[in-house]
Formats: structure tokens, sequence, C-alpha cells
């Protein structure tokens, strides 16, 4: 019998860009049990993380895997953003997980956008502003929250925005060295969001677990900034000329964009004691002068 009396965490989406952080930074403190779709992360397959493979879409796995673990809370990371399982994997399989912890007795916790908002606001959107989805993505993320909501007793669910940083490069990251090498890629001049560091996601949601809270809560990084700008902030901390990144209009583009997607995030900066939710430019100016010549 094994003497680790730690509680078990379950984070499912576990080999995506955050789960990996989530996990990670979850074994101070729980069991991980980690699920994947088709691999784990070779690095993170680790002698204190149990890896397990789920597929979000079969809900009777689910609830197998959930029963199995006996955990004492469950963190979805998992989500597509277009294709055929866009609705199944998005929108459904967060309410089908938040069931399943609630019949464990486990904390739940979701994550949740910035897109369930129209981005028309002349203000950053607190908590209690309405949701009116512009896109199908945004669309499932707003179904997600009130299939968690009607499933889940008391689950923490967290709207968050565009996520860099961390130790693997992420989409943004990978999206400007594209652009500087030539691809042909532009930014939206007029789209705007709060990107936080994926760490800082992290840490924030394991803290507020530690503190036991539950609600709907806006967790994203103090600057609201334009894309094309994040960008050109992405390429300095690069040490890359930005000059040649260019812009446009998100009305230039295919389908429906939503604007002004800023989140107040008033209340969880006043419930969070360790982790401080730190701007993009301090976050990525501070990087630039560590890495010296590069990340």
């Amino acid at each position: 019998m094994s003497s680790d009396t730690r509680p078990t965490i379950v984070v499912v989406g576990a080999s995506g860009y955050l789960g990996r952080r989530v996990a990670a930074l979850a074994r101070a403190r729980f069991r991980v049990r980690a699920t994947y779709y088709s691999r784990p992360p070779d690095e993170d397959h680790t002698s204190d993380t149990v890896w397990q493979a789920l597929d979000v879409r079969d809900g009777a796995a689910i609830a197998a895997c959930v029963a199995a673990a006996r955990p004492a809370v469950v963190v979805n990371c998992a989500y597509v953003q277009q294709g055929p399982d866009v609705e199944a994997i998005t929108a459904v399989a967060p309410g089908v997980l938040a069931q399943a912890a609630q019949r464990a007795g486990a904390r739940y916790v979701h994550l949740s956008s910035d897109v369930v908002f129209p981005g028309r606001s002349d203000r950053p959107y607190r908590e209690d502003d309405d949701p009116a989805p512009v896109h199908d993505y945004g669309r499932a993320k707003l179904r997600a929250e009130q299939l968690v909501a009607a499933a889940h007793d008391a689950p923490l669910i967290i709207r968050t925005s565009l996520l860099y940083g961390g130790a693997d490069e992420g989409p943004q990251e990978r999206m400007v060295r594209g652009a500087l090498a030539g691809d042909d890629l532009s930014f939206f001049t007029d789209e705007v969001r709060n990107p936080i560091e994926v760490d800082v996601l992290a840490s924030a949601i394991l803290e507020l677990v530690e503190r036991d809270r539950h609600g709907l809560l806006h967790v994203a990084g103090a600057d609201a900034l334009d894309r094309l700008t994040f960008a050109q902030l992405l390429a300095a901390a690069m040490h890359a000329d930005a000059s040649g990144l260019r812009g446009r209009p998100r009305l230039q583009t295919a389908g429906a964009r939503p604007g002004n997607l800023a989140l107040d995030c008033t209340k969880a900066r006043g419930l969070l004691r360790d982790t401080v939710l730190t701007g993009a430019r301090e976050a990525l100016s501070r990087r630039g002068r560590r890495s010296g010549t590069g990340w």
C-alpha cells in the first residue's frame, strides 16, 4: 500500500500547452493523474505522475477514469478551436467531466475563454457581463460554461486569454517566429486581449484550488494589447527585428472576429495572494533581459 497521503488531482488534456504546466506544478501538493488523447509527453513521463489515455468524446470513458482516480480535484484543460469535434470536445465534454467530478465528490475547474464575449464593450468585461460570442468556438466555450454550471454544485470556471511563455514555445511564439521567417501572416490591430504567461495561469489555477474558490473568475494578464502590439513584444523578447511584422484590421479576414476582449480581473487579483497577474509588457521585457540572445 502506498504511503503517499496527498490528494489526487486529475488534469484532463495534460499533454497540451496549459495542461502540462498545471500537471507539473501540481506535483508539489497532489498525486497527479494526467490524461492525454494520443500520447503523453516523453519528458513528463515521470514516476510520480500516472498518465492515462482518455478520449473526452467518450462519456463512459470519462466516468470510468474519474471514478477510478477518486480525485479531490479535476481540472479540464482539453479543447479544440476548430474542426468537426469542436462541439463534442469543447462544448459537451466539459459538462460530462463536471458530472463525473460531482459524482466523485471532487472539486471541478473548467478553463473558459474571453471569446464568450462579442468584443464591443468600451471597458474591460466583468464576470457579470452578458456573454454573446460571435463565432463557433466562442459559442462552444459558452455552452461548456452552461453545461458545467448545470452539472456541478460548485465549479470554478476560469475565463482567460492568450497564453505565452513557459518552458516550451506556445502557439503565439510560433506564429511570430513564422512571420519573422517570411510566412504570410499578419496580426490584428483592432482585436484586444490580455495575454498571460502559461506558468502564471497554471499557478493561479492551483492557488485558487488551494483556497477553495469556486464560481466564475476572469484570470488574465494585466495589459490589454492588440494582437500586433503583442506580437511585437514577443519579437523584442526574442531579440528579433519586429519592424517586418504586418498588421491588419480584423474586418479584412473571413468570418466574424470579436474586437475589444479586455477582461476585468479585479476579482481574481483580490483572491490571489501568491500569484501575480503580471502584464505582458513587464513579463516579456524581463524575459528579454534574462535571455540575452534569445529564448
